[in-house]
């Protein structure tokens, strides 16, 4: 069900043979019904837009459109705006593998779309992996995961440039959401010393922290 109207410039419904979904943004729009926001890779990067029912006796999902992302990138996740818009993490290039870079190395940043505009990038959000990425409820600040310094990372949207904060995390982060009692919950996967194993495929674990947003206080779960 393609929404024209607000994504005009969608060339087209999703490649279902190349389906590949990565990061998810969902937002309740009205009781029991949804929009729901992917990064997608598959047979274009994009941003896939859906309409998520669950008013009658069954799920009802249906695509509404798409914003198309820099193909030569690989977009990480996504956090949607009350008007409809969103912000994306662009991690890396598409032909650059994660552990090809260097700890601290700038690889990617963080960009934003509103309806009737177009995608741009965010000056200041220069990071190395970055990964997971949420909004607050005024939408006046971004969190993002930066996987490869491991850190969480705070930008302002209230001032020009961007303030920004970060606080060091005990693990990696790759996801980042909001909990039910307005806290942040970042999964990832633990760091290993180098000198016991320097295999991207070493056995770590995983760990969840909590982050208070105001503070920036690590609570390791």
């Amino acid at each position: 069900q393609h929404d024209a109207d607000k994504f005009p410039d969608c060339p087209g419904p999703l490649n279902l043979e190349r389906f590949d979904v990565h990061g998810i943004s969902i937002a309740e729009i009205s009781p029991r019904r949804f929009s729901l926001y992917t990064t997608s890779h598959g047979a274009r990067e994009a941003i896939e837009i859906y309409d998520l029912d669950l008013s009658g006796t069954a799920p009802s999902l249906s695509w509404t459109g798409c914003v198309l992302l820099q193909q030569d990138g690989y977009f990480n996740a996504v956090a949607q705006f009350a008007d409809g818009g969103f912000v994306v993490t662009r991690m890396r290039d598409l032909n650059v593998r994660s552990d090809d870079i260097p700890p601290g190395e700038i690889s990617g940043r963080v960009f934003e779309w509103h309806p009737g505009g177009q995608l741009e990038p965010l000056a200041g959000t220069e990071l190395s992996l970055p990964n997971g990425i949420d909004v607050s409820q005024d939408e006046r600040y971004l969190f993002v995961a930066a996987m490869n310094t491991q850190e969480l990372v705070r930008f302002d949207r209230n001032t020009t440039p961007m303030n920004k904060r970060s606080v060091p995390l005990p693990i990696r982060p790759d996801n980042v959401h909001w909990d039910g009692r307005g806290q942040l919950l970042l999964a990832g996967p633990n760091p290993v010393d180098p000198a016991l194993c320097d295999d991207p495929d070493c056995p770590a674990g995983w760990s969840v922290v909590e982050v208070n947003p105001q503070t920036l206080a690590v609570f390791l779960l």
